[in-house]
């Protein structure tokens, strides 16, 4: 029955104490879950816009401090390379600047942070407007112009830029601190508040307890005692009822409400935490440290510390000048820095540090002025990034580019060195040089065989890009050189062949050429005999004519006379026509001497450059062959006149022997019949004179003949040794080219074919077609009958001169 009563309810009971307390635990819960949300927007809006947008306009003004020192290269750079180079940097530092403004259009939160912002924006055009001026007066090399520009207008402009920037982010940490302010305003007050609705609860708690104290004492001990510790800060006590009533429900629903004021402050606590992390991150990421006025250290953070080795007992209170060299901290510029700063103007750059120790250290530092509520600077804040292992890479890569470009290739980075960033960029470098290195190598391999006359070598790597066109353009250069030295090999092999057979022909000719000598010798001392027995012919016809007188008395001794007159005539007629024969195997001779020599020059073609001055001799020799045949054909028209007129003679004779048989009749007819005989005896005396002047002169166009076949044969052997001197030259080098190969090059091709076409000119007279196909001409032995022997009227040594001339026409046969 007791248990019952304690689990019925209280309401009638306690419905104006515990319910007043019930309402005011519902708004204590009601406070604490609105206030923790508000606590969690406020850490959300601290984070999302105030942390990025100052993150967003500490980049902004970084890459407008980078354009404007782009802006100052241009002006120093002395080439319009350079001045290019940094145009197209400038234009990208302008596209980076303008996606961060559209990055924080977003993030405006203030009416008055959306103004500045605008004027910012619209600011941008004017100073694009003014640095336009100055990059235009620095193209146009007015550099002059362009630096007072610069630092007038433009640093102005830049100036008011950048002062806007730092009130955009000063703004941005108002509003950051203003939020952070509010949440532990609303904190406080949720503190407060719940601690007092606390105290309500737990006094209308007691007025129940004096009208149920004996019903619901241990229960409201019980939350009681848990509400204490909740007072306290403890978060995890509970409360425990024993009861159904709603003393039970209220322990029940006081535990909830433990339980969710417990979630909530820790998600705070959480907030709390990821804030220390992101100022603890800041604070990794970048060395801040803090001077005054006069350059003492206020403060520092870890990483600064961590950065130049020392710890902050050791810095703080000592000069700026204990971080600098020496030399730097003596000089009027180290004193111009502080005055900048202390005027509040910003500085930033690369600059070398001393750390504990002496040890060199590189920062990459801002120098910032911090004013104080009346526009004053009361402080400096430096934030600095430590650029060592990068400025050490840089001069490892300067060393490795100025040894590379003295021709040392070997040299590379000790990348041990060096971490992070640093250690990839120099390995790269190291990778660099490596590509470069071995096509250079092989290339120099191939060139070292080239100049020892070794073509079989060539660049076999893969490669791309420059490196391939060059293994291209050495392996072209190669080949071209192989299939050069291929062609003039070949065609000094043909030429010295062609030298050699010229040289057999030459001599060849030169020992027909003196047995025509020779046997043209032996003719003219025919011909004198001859001419004398003519002579004796005519001193004959003289005394017949003195005989005729008494030819009455001597007639039958006339007639005796008279055969054989006629018979020497008979003899003359036949000698004369072998003295045509002669004639014309010397004409016969002058063709072939002719063809011989278009031979000659044909050959001399081949031989190009080598054989031009053998040509000219050829032309000479074709020359004199081509007179030869005009004197012979001249000498076999005398010599068939004075056939036709012994003809004359012999009938002439004849008629003297019909005369004489009359010559009883009539002597005075047979003293003029004689008187005609002795004339044209006179008349053959005087044309067998002119034949032998002719064969005399045809002797010596022969004798020409023979010297000019002798300085041909000279000039072929000549031709034959600088051909053999060329071709030692030429195999100096060393090929590997098959048959086959030299088939496929196009330059040996057309040269057998020219070679081939100008023999088949030569030997077929020129027939482009080669529609019909001719032997060579060959000299043509000469044919002719064995002339009789010719009988004198008084000299018998005229026979043996004719034996004579008729044994050397043999020899003309044979040739």
């Amino acid at each position: 029955m007791l248990n019952r009563f304690k689990n019925l309810r209280i309401k009638s009971k306690l419905v104006w104490g515990f319910g007043v307390s019930g309402l005011l635990l519902l708004i204590i819960g009601l406070m604490s879950f609105e206030g923790m949300n508000r606590l969690s927007g406020h850490t959300e809006f601290i984070y999302k816009t105030n942390l990025l947008g100052v993150t967003i306009m500490s980049d902004l003004r970084a890459q407008m401090l980078r354009r404007s020192n782009n802006v100052i290269w241009h002006i120093l750079a002395s080439d319009s390379a350079a001045m290019a180079a940094q145009e197209k940097s400038i234009a990208e530092l302008d596209k980076a600047i303008e996606d961060l403004l559209a990055k924080y259009v977003p993030l405006i939160v203030a009416e008055e942070e959306r103004k500045v912002f605008e004027k910012l924006r619209a600011g941008i055009p004017e100073y694009m407007e003014i640095r336009k001026k100055v990059l235009q007066l620095s193209k146009n090399f007015s550099k002059d112009a362009a630096a007072e520009v610069q630092k007038t207008e433009l640093a102005e402009k830049i100036g008011a830029l950048y002062d806007m920037v730092d009130w955009l982010v000063k703004e941005n940490n108002r509003q950051a601190e203003e939020s952070y302010q509010s949440g532990h305003d609303l904190s406080t007050s949720l503190n407060w508040g719940m601690g007092l609705l606390s105290i309500s609860a737990f006094l209308i708690g007691g007025i129940a307890v004096w009208f149920v104290s004996k019903l619901i004492v241990d229960n409201l001990a019980n939350v009681l005692a848990a509400a204490e510790q909740l007072q306290n800060g403890n978060l995890t006590h509970r409360a425990k009822a024993t009861t159904q009533d709603e003393i039970g429900k209220l322990s029940t629903a006081f535990n909830q409400m433990a339980e969710t004021m417990q979630n909530k402050v820790e998600q705070e606590q959480r907030s709390a935490s990821e804030m220390k992390g992101i100022t603890g991150a800041l604070n990794r990421a970048q060395a801040v440290v803090e001077f005054g006025l006069d350059g003492t250290v206020l403060t520092a953070n870890e990483n600064f510390l961590n950065t130049l080795g020392y710890s902050l007992a050791e810095i703080k209170g000592q000069h700026h000048r204990m971080f600098c060299e020496a030399a730097y901290t003596n000089s009027g510029e180290y004193m111009a820095f502080w005055q900048r700063l202390n005027r509040g103007e910003y500085d930033a750059g690369v600059y070398r540090r001393v750390g504990k120790g002496g040890k060199e250290i590189w920062i990459q530092a801002s120098y910032n002025p911090i004013l104080d509520a009346a526009g004053k600077v009361y402080k400096v804040v430096e934030f600095a990034t430590d650029v060592t292992g990068q400025k050490l890479a840089q001069n490892e890569v300067e060393k490795l580019i100025k040894t590379a470009a003295a021709g040392d290739l070997s040299n590379r980075i000790d990348i041990a060195q060096f971490e992070g960033a640093a250690k990839e960029l120099t390995a790269s470098i190291n990778q660099l040089l490596d590509a470069v290195v071995t096509p250079l190598r092989e290339a120099q391999t191939v060139l070292t065989a080239l100049a020892d006359c070794n073509l079989t070598r060539s660049m076999t790597g893969m490669y791309h890009g420059e490196f391939e066109q060059m293994k291209s353009s050495l392996n072209g250069a190669v080949h071209k050189l192989t299939e050069t030295i291929t062609v003039v090999r070949e065609a000094v092999e043909a030429v010295t062949t062609g030298s050699e057979e010229i040289s057999k022909g030459s001599e060849d000719l030169s020992q027909r050429t003196s047995e025509q000598a020779s046997s043209l010798e032996e003719t003219s001392a025919s011909m004198e005999q001859m001419t004398s027995t003519v002579k004796q012919s005519a001193d004959n016809a003289k005394q017949a004519n003195q005989l005729a007188i008494a030819a009455r008395e001597v007639a039958e001794k006339g007639g005796a006379v008279t055969v054989r007159a006629v018979e020497a005539m008979g003899e003359i007629n036949k000698s004369s026509k072998k003295i045509a024969d002669i004639i014309t195997v010397i004409d016969e001779i002058a063709f072939q001497t002719n063809l011989l020599a278009l031979n000659a020059a044909v050959e001399a073609a081949r031989a190009g450059e080598h054989g031009r001055g053998f040509a000219v001799v050829a032309s000479e020799v074709r020359n004199l062959a081509q007179r030869s045949a005009t004197a012979a054909k001249e000498i076999k028209g005398l010599i068939n006149e004075s056939i036709q007129r012994v003809m004359d003679g012999s009938e002439l004779v004849n008629q003297s022997g019909k005369t004489l048989e009359e010559i009883v009749n009539s002597v005075k007819r047979v003293t003029d019949i004689i008187a005609e005989i002795s004339a044209a005896s006179q008349e053959q005396a005087s044309g067998i004179d002119q034949v032998n002047k002719a064969i005399m002169q045809m002797d010596e166009t022969t004798q020409q003949n023979a010297a000019l076949v002798e300085q041909t044969t000279s000039a072929s052997q000549t031709m034959r040794q600088q051909a053999s001197s060329l071709l030692t030259h030429v195999s100096l080098f060393k090929t590997q080219v098959t048959e086959e190969q030299k088939a496929g090059m196009k330059a040996i091709t057309a040269h057998r074919l020219e070679t081939a076409h100008s023999i088949q000119d030569a030997y077929f007279g020129g027939d482009d077609d080669h529609s019909a196909a001719r032997k060579p001409q060959t000299p043509r032995a000469g044919v002719r009958k064995q002339p009789a022997p010719v009988r004198p009227l008084h000299s018998p040594n005229t026979l043996a001169a004719v034996k004579s001339s008729g044994k050397k026409e043999e020899e003309f046969e044979e040739f």
